[in-house]
């Protein structure tokens, strides 16, 4: 076993900080969507915290909870993408990453209109295990260009082509009506997003060293992948006090911000020079 372990010391000597973050990111997301599986096949009832069982995330009223998450998000998303615009044309520009940053604005616009129409409908209220809603036809409409729309703004077509895109959205939507309730749709496709957007990161990184910035981005994405985690178990007991899923969306603006201004610290040089964090 000794002979073993030094093997994969020699073999594998040194693994980024940056690479067990994001792997710590993806097991977040697979044990959310086991515990929401476990829950849709009753296999284990009242597993998920009851609002977030109810509404499909941990959304807040401002009459009840002081704070009303949906509209929250929409006004996160609206004003973030306007504070990274100026940056990005600005303070910030870089001449690699501000494109991908003016790219990503628009989905982070929609994402909050979608929050505000969420806030002013209600909707999705549905039975966690009701999948009647996935074949609507108004479903479909909303569901097709929504993912598309997002895929697009996290650089999926710039990487894959539109090919990529297409195929990777049909891919998602085909999955979600065949088996993801519609309560929980706009979930998925906030899972699928990130895992896009962390895909598109990696890709683009290929060939670069790893450096602090990459593990801090890493450290806000497994933050901000902690937190449909604590919808779904702890909303009632205590997240939606702090804004439910405007947390969410809040650190969805955060983590870009930071990846602008990582990206504007490489093109100074100002983390050429500093030293990489990696785990031996």
């Amino acid at each position: 076993l000794k002979l073993q372990f030094l093997y994969l010391i020699e073999a594998y000597p040194m693994v980024h900080a940056s690479e067990v973050l994001t792997a710590a990111s993806l097991l977040l997301n697979a044990a959310l969507w086991a515990a929401i599986s476990a829950e849709t096949a009753a296999v284990v009832p009242g597993l998920l915290d009851p609002r977030f069982r109810a509404h499909g995330f941990c959304a807040g009223r401002a009459e009840t909870d002081g704070v009303n998450s949906f509209e929250a998000c929409f006004y996160e998303d609206v004003i973030g993408a306007a504070v990274l615009w100026l940056l990005a044309r600005n303070v910030l520009s870089t001449a690699g990453y501000q494109q991908q940053t003016l790219k990503a604005l628009p989905g982070m616009v929609l994402h909050g209109i979608v929050h505000y129409y969420q806030h002013v409908t209600k909707w999705p209220d549905h039975d966690v295990a009701d999948m009647s809603h996935n074949t609507d036809l108004k479903m479909l409409a909303f569901m097709v260009p929504f993912t598309a729309s997002f895929l697009h703004s996290v650089g999926v077509g710039a990487v894959w082509g539109r090919g990529g895109l297409a195929a990777a959205t049909l891919a998602i939507v085909g999955f979600q009506i065949a088996f993801v309730p519609p309560l929980f749709a706009l979930n998925y496709v906030n899972t699928w997003i990130m895992l896009s957007a962390n895909a598109v990161m990696m890709t683009r990184g290929l060939g670069r060293p790893r450096d602090a910035g990459d593990t801090l981005t890493s450290a806000l994405l497994l933050a901000v992948l902690s937190e449909p985690l604590l919808e779904a178990f702890w909303c009632d007991g205590g997240l939606v006090r702090w804004g439910g899923h405007a947390l969410f969306d809040g650190g969805l603006v955060l983590l870009e911000l930071t990846r602008l201004a990582t990206n504007r610290l490489r093109e100074t040089g100002a983390l050429g020079s500093a030293r990489e964090l990696k785990l031996e």
